[in-house]
Order: structure tokens, then sequence, then C-alpha cells
């Protein structure tokens, strides 16, 4: 009855930050265990945290303590439901918005805000209507130089943009630059360089966002990511997505020529010749390329 009592505490000293911020501590260590995110589910945790962060929205500490809980809790597909019922999502957006200088905020509320449009086409709607696109953005743009917020913003772009209709959403409140800004400023990470070019491979899906993601230097980017980490399959197969979805736009072909992509496509396929993946989106990418009759000859004199 641990977490029951728990919970209790946390429902009978709503006002005290104290009795708060320890709950979410007990929480968060009988969450670390898999199979105890359902238990504290139904023992009625989901909504004593989102209590929690509605009643103390100007505490920093506990805020960060908050999202990481419900970072945890957001994970399995039964949870996600309970999240969203009790305001989870808008409450998560209130927290990023109030408190843009804590790193430890913005990575854990991208993390959640990630973890519920993960599958859920209704949460990635709420989101966007919560306002979660531009809190992500603005995380992103605040904390470059921190890794683990730019892995979760760009994962939460990546699932966000999932539904078509918000991409132009993300487009204009600037997720665009801020994935590249993410790739360029963290080109040892492995995570930041997978999600990214994730991202960026959603994000190109029309002419428009095409064109944006050229502009913001995202070909260049992705290119880079793909050089770097060719031993990473996963990269791979996402950086040769982003590269034949960027290059559906006529005047992508000759850029990607020219940054490089051509051969960087090509080395993919030869690394991971046993990754059904990476060889389909590599085809996909030499398809798209070579419509361009002028790339025709580089993608043969390259091998591919």
């Amino acid at each position: 009855g641990g977490i029951e009592a728990v919970v209790e505490a946390m429902r009978e000293h709503v006002g005290s930050e104290g009795a708060q911020f320890g709950g979410c501590v007990a929480l968060i260590y009988v969450a670390s265990a898999d199979e105890n995110r359902i238990k504290v589910a139904t023992a009625g945790g989901i909504e004593a945290v989102v209590a929690a962060l509605r009643t103390h929205v100007g505490t920093v500490g506990l805020q960060a303590i908050a999202c990481t809980l419900l970072a945890k809790l957001s994970v399995p597909e039964e949870n996600k439901i309970k999240v969203a019922a009790a305001g989870g999502i808008e409450a998560v957006v209130a927290a990023l918005r109030a408190h843009v200088d804590s790193a430890e905020i913005q990575k854990w509320g991208c993390g959640v805000l990630s973890n519920m449009t993960q599958t859920s086409a209704e949460n990635r709607i709420k989101v966007a209507t919560a306002g979660g696109i531009e809190a992500v953005v603005a995380a992103m743009r605040a904390h470059v130089g921190f890794a683990a917020v730019q892995q979760h913003g760009c994962d939460a772009i990546v699932c966000i943009s999932i539904a078509a209709e918000n991409r132009v959403k993300v487009a204009t409140a600037g997720g665009i630059e801020a994935v590249v800004a993410a790739l360029r400023a963290h080109v040892g990470s492995t995570a930041v360089q997978q999600s990214g070019c994730d991202a960026l491979m959603n994000m190109s899906t029309s002419d428009e966002l095409r064109s944006k993601v050229a502009t913001a230097g995202g070909i260049k980017a992705v290119v880079a990511a793909l050089r770097a980490y060719v031993g990473s399959a996963a990269v791979q197969q996402y950086g040769c997505d982003a590269l034949a979805n960027v290059s559906n736009a006529a005047a992508n072909k000759l850029k990607v020529a020219k940054a490089g992509g051509i051969a960087a496509v090509v080395a993919a396929m030869r690394a991971h010749v046993g990754f059904a993946a990476v060889q389909q989106h590599g085809c996909d990418a030499i398809v798209c390329i070579s419509i361009a009759a002028e790339n025709r000859v580089k993608v043969a004199t390259a091998g591919g």
C-alpha cells in the first residue's frame, strides 16, 4: 500500500510544496520499474502529479521533479489516456512556458510531449492546441547547448509532425531552424543526429516545407550526420529518408548533390547491406535525386 499512501498524502496536502515534492520523488523511485507505472496510475498518481503542477506553477524544483515523474508515467499506452484526461498536456505546456530558463523542466517537459504524441493522433492535436509546438521550439532555442533538451525537443517535433496539419505550425514556429541548429550544435550526439534527421524527414513533405528545410541548411546538416555516423543504421535510415523527401522538390535535387548527398547515400547503402530500411530509403533517395538528369552520372560514378 506504499504507492496508495504516497498518492493520498499528495491529495491531502496539495498546497504543501514539501509534501508534493517528497511525493513526486517517492513515486519517481517507484516508477523507475516499468511494471510499477501502471500501479501508480491506478492509484491516482497521474492526477496527483498534474495537480501538483497546476498548484505550484512558480516553484522551479517542484515543476522539474513533477515533469520528470510524468515523463516516466506517460510511457505505457494506457497511461497516456489518463495523462491527457487529467489535463497533463496543458499542465506541462504551462510549465515549459513558465520556466524557459530551466533546462531540466524543458528536457522532461519535451519528453512528456514526445511520449504523449508518439502513438496518439488525438494527442498530437491537443498538444498543438495547447501551444505545445511553440513551447518545444522555445525550449530548443533557449538551450541549444544542452544535448538532452535538443534530443527530446527533436523527438517531440518528430511525433507532433506525424499529424500533417501540424507541420506548417511547426515550421511557422521556427521548428525547422531549431532542428537544424540542434544537428549543427551536437555533431557528437548520435541521439540528436538520429532524432534531428527523423524530424527533417517528417518536415519535408511539401514543396513549401522542403524549401524551408533547404534554406535553413537542413540538407547540409543531414549530409554531415550521414558522414559522421556511417556505422549507425538508424542515422543512415532517417538521413537517407530525409534526403529522399527533401529532394522531391526540383530545386533541391542539385543542392543535395552539391552537398555530397549522393556519395553519403551510397556509403550508407554499402555500410548496411543487411539492413532493409537503409536499403529502401537509400534507393528512394537515389530515385528522387536522379530525376535530375545531371545527377545521374554522379550517382553512377559514386557507385550508386
